[in-house]
C-alpha cells in the first residue's frame, strides 16, 4: 500500500507513515486505533475495526491520511486514470495541509472558526458524516460538487463530494479552496439548525455561505484575488469593498440546464450570522 498512496517507509520499524498514525502494511492494519470516537457505524461492520486500513477494501478505497477514504472509480488496469487519480488525491491533500497550517495561526473570530469547521467537515469522512471524495465530471460543470443522500435503512445522512481535476488547475491552492467550499456545505447540512423548517438555509444562502468561505481560504492562503466566471465575478480581493454585491450577483446568476435561475436571492444572506 505504501506504493499506492506514496507514504514514507520508516526502514527501523518497517513501519509507513501516514500523518496520522503508522501502518503496518504486512498486516494490512493501523498500528493505532482511528481517533475518530464516533467512527464505528453499526450498520457497517467492516468500520467496527477500529485498526483497519480503508474498510478492509484497499482495491476501491485508499486512506491516505488515516482518517477517510477517497473512492477511486478507475479500472484496476488504465494506468492513465490512475496517475490523474494519485495526482488529484496528493493536490487535494497538499491543499488541505497548507490551508490548516494558515488557518492554525488566525486570530480567532467568525473567519477561523468557518474555515476550521469546513476543514473539520472534510476530515470526516468514513465518519458520523460519512463524507465521500471522488474526483471526476461534476455534471453541471462547477469545479466541485456536494451531493447529500439520506439512507432510509440506517437513517444516517451522507455526503458524496466529486472534485473535477481538470477544472481544479491553480494547483494545491485551487483544490484547498474548492475543499473548504463544499466542506462549508457538509457542515451546513449537517448542523441541526439546517433540519429546523424556521432556521434552514435557502439554496441561495447555501451557496453564499460557500463562496465566503472560499474567498476567506484565498485570504488564508495569501492570494492576490478569487474570481470566477472567467473572471466576471472577482469574490475576493484584499479591499473586500464589493464582496457582497459581487457574490449576490455571481449566485443569482447562476443558471440550470434548462436557463433558469437556481439560486434566487434570499435575504438576509447569511441567516446563521456564523
Amino acid at each position: 500500500m505504501v506504493k499506492i498512496t506514496g507514504k514514507e517507509r520508516d526502514a527501523e520499524t518497517g513501519l509507513d507513515y501516514f500523518g496520522a498514525r503508522y501502518l503496518a502494511a504486512a498486516q494490512g492494519r493501523f498500528t493505532s486505533p482511528d481517533p475518530m470516537l464516533n467512527s464505528a457505524k453499526p450498520w457497517d461492520p467492516q468500520s467496527w475495526n477500529r485498526y483497519g486500513y480503508a474498510l478492509n477494501n484497499p482495491l476501491k478505497f485508499v486512506d491516505p491520511n488515516g482518517l477517510y477514504n477517497l473512492v477511486n472509480t478507475c479500472a484496476g488496469d488504465d494506468k492513465g486514470c490512475n496517475k490523474q487519480f494519485e495526482q488529484s488525491d496528493a493536490n487535494l491533500k497538499q491543499g488541505i495541509t497548507d490551508l490548516q497550517k494558515r488557518v492554525d495561526r488566525m486570530k480567532n473570530g467568525a473567519e477561523k472558526d468557518r474555515l476550521q469547521a469546513a476543514l473539520g467537515a472534510m476530515g470526516t469522512e468514513n465518519d458520523k458524516n460519512s463524507v465521500n471524495v471522488q474526483f471526476g465530471p461534476t455534471g453541471d460543470g462547477a469545479a466541485a460538487q456536494t451531493n447529500p443522500f439520506y439512507n432510509e435503512q440506517t437513517g444516517k445522512l451522507g455526503f458524496n463530494i466529486i472534485f473535477d481535476p481538470k477544472r481544479t488547475t491553480g494547483g494545491s491552492n485551487d483544490w484547498a479552496i474548492n475543499a473548504a467550499h463544499e466542506g462549508t456545505h457538509v457542515a451546513d447540512i449537517s448542523d441541526p439548525r439546517y433540519a429546523n423548517q424556521a432556521t434552514t438555509l435557502s439554496p441561495f444562502s447555501l451557496e453564499y455561505r460557500g463562496y465566503t468561505t472560499s474567498a476567506w481560504a484565498a485570504s488564508a492562503l495569501g492570494t492576490s484575488s478569487l474570481s470566477y466566471g472567467n473572471g466576471r465575478y472577482q469574490i475576493w480581493n484584499p479591499s473586500w469593498g464589493l464582496v457582497d454585491k459581487t457574490l449576490t450577483n455571481f449566485i443569482t446568476n447562476m443558471k440550470d440546464k434548462q436557463g433558469r435561475q437556481n439560486h434566487p436571492e434570499t435575504i438576509p444572506h447569511n441567516p446563521w450570522g456564523n
